[in-house]
């Protein structure tokens, strides 16, 4: 019951449409980018992936949901087509599937163990991205936030939407879906960074150690560990812990040899020392879009070369556009790299990129963030309506920036950590771990290699220092915790820049260098280690997610987006019944972990009477929540009115009962 709601059959359609944008994008791969031929498939898929997350999404602000993915996924095929024809497609084929063959295997082998794992995880908010998948799977594409469905969601919704396909295409459950999803960018990314580094390094075996590196890299908190404990305690007292760190402990000396405390889906507990809260290892990227960033940067990485056509340009443009539904804060990094990179090169009047080119690079990419939806959308949507003088809310989240004075480092866990204070210096240095100094290498390859790099590689060598400086000067507003994503992109590419370097550098270093090199990879990657051998024990406990249960995923089997379309389940949970039902569950929240005192008046005192006003047409209970019910407020449920649909039972005296309250309004 933890894979597919509806027969397994229903899995080829979605198979089918896949294979659709895969041969799209592998044809642009192969006619319109200069691509070795062991290259052109994953790029193609990565090509294909990202361009029909933007066409699908474009598609579903005239059409349903049902029909707009697919004919997003044609649309791509269309494309290649297109710009396929007259060209030679056929040349070198037998070449290419030769190569291929292997890169498909270890595809599917990853794409296994990349899932075996997330089905047993279920950590980093999922009871926001599980609704939010099931909600968008239903039809609600532009998603709204789905606890206020009046105002529409501030998100990268990418990802959630290819797991909604999954699930309304495919007959995936919700978590299915989205482990699935996830599971697909980790193996896309994974390969494309072994092709990248291999093409950079001239070698297999250094294309195999720079995806390593890439996947295992983070922040190095646990050499806090070999600090005095004297140090340690003091340090203590000068650090605060905020979020997930403050549950983990009474200060940094205790959290640290204590299990990180986020949410209870994870068998195994992952120790809080290999946390960083600036720079988190790739293998957990399982956060709201996966790996989609690493998986964008090494397809830009790929795609990048000096002769640009306008069809090139396009094609970029949309795979930037992408980047407004995955990773908004690194398009707009990747949109100033690439206007300063221009700049500069036209002022030095190398003609590698003209205005048209540029113009179309920009443009489409621009109007895409701006009105398809996602947060630049809903973030210009309420700036829009605040110079108008409206007074209606227009979204949540995002509500601004703002310059922060003097320059520090945002920490997930320790908030602000100023530069001019030993102690969080030291604190932040570790967070970062040597990708810091890894990163400070891109400044050097920068300034020798600037004539000989590519658009995309002198923008992406340019971001490391953009996206640093970003995070030392400037907050948003209200949720000052997200500017850590600036750094956390700059270290990352940081690492994938430098390796190449490293790596040719290293036979002309001395033995006591390379013995020091090699000891600062080992630093950079432990933490990724030390994490990821505890996902592996992950792997026999799969489960649907920390919320829902067996009782649960039943009621999903049964009645997911079978409800009318109007409906509304009270549910304590309310997560729950969005992800069980696909329906809304009311005025919950402004704010994903602020519900409204209404809404919590109503949970703490059960009145049929005021469910009703508040627009309920379906009620959801489980037997801890009527435990809390006193008799009154149990026998309006027996109303003539009220008809109980369905109630099931599991072990002890657990059960599950949905009611329909629609004879009553």
């Amino acid at each position: 019951m933890y894979l597919f709601r509806l027969s397994p059959v229903t899995i080829i359609s979605m198979i089918a449409l896949c294979l659709v944008w895969l041969v799209g994008g592998w044809l642009l791969a192969r006619t319109v980018f200069v691509l070795k031929p062991r290259e052109r498939l994953m790029a193609g898929l990565g090509l294909g992936f990202l361009l029909h997350l933007v066409l699908a999404n474009l598609f579903s602000h005239l059409l349903p949901f049902v029909w707009a993915y697919p004919l997003g996924c044609f649309a791509v095929l269309g494309l290649g087509l297109t710009f396929g024809q007259g060209k030679p497609w056929k040349a070198q084929l037998s070449v290419e599937i030769k190569a291929s063959i292997p890169i498909v295997i270890c595809f599917i082998l990853l794409l296994a163990m990349s899932f075996l794992i997330n089905r047993g995880l279920a950590i980093f908010d999922e009871g926001y991205n599980l609704p939010l998948v099931s909600r968008m799977a239903a039809d609600d594409v532009p998603p709204h936030f789905f606890l206020y469905p009046a105002f529409p969601m501030p998100y990268h919704y990418g990802l959630h939407l290819f797991a909604a396909a999954l699930t309304r295409l495919g007959g995936l459950y919700p978590w299915s879906a989205f482990d699935l999803a996830r599971a697909f960018t980790h193996a896309s990314m994974l390969l494309l960074a072994f092709l990248w580094f291999w093409r950079v390094t001239y070698r297999w075996l250094g294309g195999l150690l720079g995806a390593a590196v890439t996947y295992f890299a983070g922040g190095s908190q646990w050499l806090l560990l070999f600090a005095p404990a004297t140090w340690l305690q003091k340090a203590s007292a000068q650090i605060p812990l905020i979020n997930s760190a403050a549950l983990s402990g009474a200060n940094l000396y205790d959290a640290l040899t204590r299990p990180w405390a986020i949410e209870v889906g994870s068998a195994v507990s992952f120790p809080f020392a290999y946390i960083s809260g600036i720079f988190l290892p790739q293998n957990l990227a399982l956060t709201s879009y996966g790996a989609c960033l690493a998986l964008t940067i090494f397809l830009l990485l790929l795609l990048d070369f000096r002769r640009w056509s306008l069809a090139a340009s396009f094609i970029v443009s949309l795979v930037l556009a992408s980047l407004a539904l995955t990773a908004e804060h690194l398009l707009a990094l990747v949109m100033v790299a690439l206007g300063i990179v221009w700049l500069v090169w036209t002022w030095q009047r190398e003609k590698r990129v003209n205005s048209k080119q540029a113009g179309l690079l920009f443009g489409v990419a621009a109007l895409f963030a701006a009105f398809a939806g996602g947060v630049i959308t809903v973030w210009l949507g309420r700036l829009w309506a605040k110079w108008l003088g409206s007074s209606a809310a227009y979204g949540y989240g995002l509500t601004g920036i703002q310059l922060h004075l003097p320059p520090a480092v945002m920490s997930v866990h320790y908030g602000r950590l100023e530069l001019f204070n030993f102690t969080h210096l030291v604190v932040a240095l570790v967070q970062m771990g040597p990708a810091f100094a890894l990163m400070t290498l891109s400044a050097f390859q920068l300034r020798h290699r600037w004539r000989r790099l590519g658009w995309l590689t002198a923008a992406l060598f340019l971001i490391p220092w953009l996206g640093f400086l970003v995070s030392l000067v400037v907050d948003y507003q209200d949720r000052a915790r997200e500017i850590t994503r600036f750094l956390d992109v700059s270290l990352l590419l940081g690492v994938i820049l430098a390796f190449p370097t490293l790596y040719h550098l290293f036979p002309r270093l001395r033995p006591l260098w390379q013995v020091s090199l090699l000891l600062a990879i080992f630093i950079t990657i432990y933490s990724g280690l030390a994490t990821f051998s505890v996902q592996l024990l992950s792997i026999p406990k799969p489960q649907f997610t920390y919320f829902i249960t067996p009782l649960d995923a039943r009621f999903t089997q049964l009645y997911w987006d079978s409800l009318p379309r109007e409906a509304q389940v009270f549910d304590p949970n309310p997560s729950r019944a969005i992800v069980i039902f696909g329906r809304s569950a009311g005025q919950v929240a402004l704010d994903y972990r602020k519900p409204l005192p209404e809404w919590v008046e109503l949970v703490e005192n059960f009145n049929l009477n005021q469910l009703l006003e508040y627009g309920y047409t379906h009620i959801y209970l489980e037997d801890r929540y009527w435990s809390r019910l006193n008799s009154q407020e149990k026998s309006s449920l027996e109303r003539a009115c009220v008809k109980q649909i369905y109630s099931t039972e599991g072990t002890g005296e657990t059960f599950r009962r949905l009611y329909s309250l629609l004879d009553c309004r």
